[in-house]
């Protein structure tokens, strides 16, 4: 039931925004930046602008995740 909500409410939001002109265009554009983003880190990673998770932080959120994995409970 509660997936149920959530997906509706998500699916309102849409319906919603997609209303909304300047919404729609703005969020096309930040795919666009992003896929131009991608396209260069692969033929030149680790120079300039990146998406990826820098190589300092992936111990720590490897740690975190492995904490979360084994957690007795979920909070």
């Amino acid at each position: 039931m509660i997936y149920f909500l959530f997906m509706t409410a998500w699916l309102n939001a849409f319906l919603t925004f997609g209303e909304i002109t300047l919404v729609t265009r703005l969020a096309g554009l930040v795919v666009v930046l992003m896929a131009f983003i991608n396209i260069k880190d692969y033929f030149w990673f680790k120079r300039g602008v990146s998406l990826s998770i820098p190589d300092s932080a992936k111990p720590g959120l490897f740690k975190r995740m492995r904490e979360l994995a084994n957690a007795e409970s979920l909070p």
